[in-house]
């Protein structure tokens, strides 16, 4: 579900698509979603692993949050 989201929003998230409908809104707010579940997950599951995985997983969630502030803006 991860990569599917990452597919999908990649393209919206660099110009090459524009965002027509309301449908398209509501597809890519579950997208977001996805990704926003996923990340906190993976925060958690490293949160007693090695600092090399809290560190990943901390950027991978930064990362999400830029993401998801991105199309909050437009």
């Amino acid at each position: 579900m991860v990569f599917e989201a990452i597919a999908y929003l990649l393209p919206l998230s660099v110009g090459e698509v524009g965002v027509s409908s309301e449908w398209d809104r509501e597809l890519i707010d579950g997208k977001l979603a996805v990704l926003r579940r996923s990340s906190a997950a993976l925060v958690v599951h490293t949160a007693k692993r090695s600092p090399e995985f809290r560190y990943l997983a901390r950027s991978f969630d930064e990362t999400v949050h830029d993401i998801d502030e991105s199309f909050k803006e437009e």
